[in-house]
């Protein structure tokens, strides 16, 4: 084929997601350039190549150099829809700038990509598990931006439309955690019930654990930390991490963030280090990881510990580069 080909940048592609899996910065980019200095002399199935190139210039970026990151991905996104228009791939792009920009701290920026993947998921009448995904990532990004008024419109909006699947709730469990935020612990108290008052004899483990653990983080937010804890602990019995690692996850979090609310630090420390453990063990989301790795920084930095805190945010960076095209 001779040299710069297009098969030649596709396999430059694939070489530097490896590196960068691998924490391989340096290679992973210098290897992502090469792709797209070929692609962008291409004469064959130059905007394929291009899209795909600056995609992977995104990610091997991401980690080291979020602010080109960011840039690389508008460039992928900008490539990517005058191929194929808005098209669920698309929204996947946009998924990946928002946490680049969030991890910039350009929050208003992220929720702009997030309403965006909802105006795409809207398109697509056959795919309710999206929309309800769509909206509650855009109240998440919402949350972090410091508007959660905001967020709750969002959600309420959603379930007007009745935007969720009966079986997995996803709205309602994060219109309880933005009325959580903004205070609103009565309104969080009759969405709770709602969960309660839906669960059947024979819902499924994952619903009666979400639910468990929602009406767990009402009480931390009421104060009352015995009953939270126990709630925690009724609910992490019921779950294994071989058949329900995001629920486990979930609850354990929360059990971590009961633990630092009582000042017990020494067992938060040791219980959230083997959660984040497990977690990897059994291959749970990197986008389910990381409210985990946020809690541990935090904790490190309350416990004036600064090295351990940058260390696990630069692991909390690495996680974000990690998520998953699929979610």
């Amino acid at each position: 084929l001779g040299p710069d080909s297009s098969n030649e940048a596709l396999g430059l592609t694939g070489l530097a997601e490896v590196l960068a899996k691998q924490n391989r910065h340096a290679e992973a980019e210098a290897t992502a350039r090469e792709a797209v200095r070929i692609a962008e002399q291409a004469t064959i199935e130059q905007a394929i190549l291009r899209a795909r190139s600056y995609r992977t210039l995104a990610i091997a970026l991401q980690a080291v150099k979020p602010a080109e990151s960011a840039d690389a991905w508008a460039k992928a996104i900008e490539l990517r829809r005058a191929i194929v228009g808005n098209q669920p791939e698309v929204a996947q792009l946009l998924r990946r700038r928002a946490a680049v920009l969030q991890q910039l701290g350009q929050f208003d920026e992220a929720v702009e990509c997030c309403r965006e993947v909802l105006a795409i998921s809207r398109q697509r009448t056959d795919a309710p598990m999206a929309l309800a995904m769509a909206h509650t990532q855009l109240a998440d990004a919402l949350r972090e931006a410091g508007r959660p008024a905001e967020a709750e419109t969002t959600l309420r909006e959603a379930l007007t439309a009745g935007h969720e699947t009966p079986d997995q709730p996803l709205v309602r469990f994060a219109l309880v955690e933005a009325l959580i935020d903004l205070g609103k612990l009565s309104d969080a108290d009759s969405e709770v019930g709602e969960l309660e008052r839906i669960l059947a004899p024979n819902s499924r483990p994952i619903m009666r654990a979400m639910t468990q653990t929602a009406r767990a983080k009402l009480l931390l937010a009421q104060g009352d930390f015995t009953a939270a804890e126990s709630q925690l602990l009724e609910t992490l019995g019921q779950l294994r991490w071989q058949q329900h690692p995001q629920a486990r996850l979930h609850a354990a979090t929360v059990l971590g963030q009961c633990l630092i609310q009582t000042n017990r630090f020494d067992e938060a420390e040791q219980h959230l280090l083997r959660v984040e453990r497990l977690s990897y063990r059994y291959n749970v989301r990197p986008d389910d990881v990381r409210r985990l790795l946020k809690i541990l920084v935090n904790l490190y930095s309350a416990l004036n510990k600064p090295e351990e805190a940058d260390r696990w945010r630069q692991r909390l960076q690495q996680t974000q580069v990690s998520v998953d095209d699929n979610q």
